[in-house]
């Protein structure tokens, strides 16, 4: 399975694209990596891709600094 995230210039510094698909890569049995703006992971358990997407809101709070 493949994850990819984008965020835009103003949110960048808060929520890094890299450091987001770090946190859900694992979910997926993986690991990514990239830049602020642009990531990309892979993984090897496509199964458990819905608990990686049910935690994307989780993941954006906690590295934003609000509340998950």
């Amino acid at each position: 399975v493949t994850l990819i995230a984008a965020v835009t210039d103003d949110l960048k510094a808060r929520v890094p694209a890299g450091k987001l698909l770090k946190a859900l890569a694992g979910l997926v049995g993986g690991s990514g990596g990239g830049r602020d703006d642009f990531a990309q992971a892979g993984g090897k358990e496509p199964e458990r891709l819905p608990e990686a997407l049910a935690g994307v809101a989780g993941a954006v709070a906690e590295l934003a600094g609000g509340p998950g």
